[in-house]
């Protein structure tokens, strides 16, 4: 797949300029794929906020990106967040962990949140519970409406300066787990010394990923025509 996303693009660029399709080298090509590859997960999940999730996510759009999506554990501290005392925890998604242990951590790195389970305890009760999503202009709201607010409810996680904050009422946090669309691995073809890293969503994802590139790389050509033109009148003057 990697081989014919190589082949295709080369296809393009050289009808779009076969002087340019001369000089691209493979890591070149692997660099402006790799560009293409994150812009397409982002523009088909939705990242279009500041919190790092696709409100506009679909189950098509979730099966087509299935291999990126993953599932793990994190570690979270107790933080003094609100003056009324309820508990706010922070979630770690720096580190994650393939196990509730939280022993064996995890290769993938967290790109887009797509949901959440808590376990939450109160008193010797424990009970495991999805996460209601809100945004930041909801909590001064939510933190004077006893029906709605986490410790009648439940759980609530926010984001912040690029982190998962948890708000759990009078609640105690045991253990909280993750499902979000993973950073994918670079691409490679695996011809300059490094290993061959194959793309990680559906095949006909990686078509619109040459397209995208095809773009990036027609943006490079008429920026160096304009470039080159600018130069020449500075010198015809």
């Amino acid at each position: 797949m990697i081989e014919d996303a190589h082949i295709n693009l080369k296809v393009i660029v050289d009808k779009i300029d076969s002087s340019y399709y001369e000089e691209v080298l493979p890591e070149e090509i692997d660099l402006i794929l790799n560009r293409a590859y994150l812009a397409l997960i982002k523009r088909h999940y939705g990242e279009n906020n500041i919190y790092k999730k696709g409100f506009e996510r679909s189950q098509k759009r979730t099966d087509d990106l299935k291999n990126l999506v993953k599932t793990n554990y994190c570690e979270f501290q107790l933080l003094d967040y609100f003056e009324n005392g309820e508990n706010v925890y922070k979630i770690n998604i720096d580190t994650l962990y393939e196990d509730k242990e939280l022993v064996t951590e995890s290769d993938d790195e967290y790109m887009i949140f797509i949901k959440a389970l808590s376990v939450i305890q109160s008193g010797v009760c424990s009970k495991t519970s999805d996460v209601k999503l809100i945004q930041q202009d909801d909590l001064t709201t939510l933190l004077s409406d006893p029906f709605n607010n986490p410790s009648k409810s439940k759980p609530a996680i926010f984001f912040e300066n690029g982190s998962i904050y948890l708000w759990s009422g009078d609640k105690t946090l045991n253990n909280f787990k993750v499902t979000y669309i993973k950073l994918p691995n670079k691409v490679n073809i695996g011809t300059y010394g490094t290993p061959k890293q194959e793309f990680e969503v559906s095949p006909h994802l990686v078509d619109e990923i040459v397209v995208d590139a095809s773009q990036i790389i027609i943006e490079i050509i008429e920026s160096q025509r304009v470039n080159s033109n600018t130069q020449n009148l500075q010198l015809k003057e």
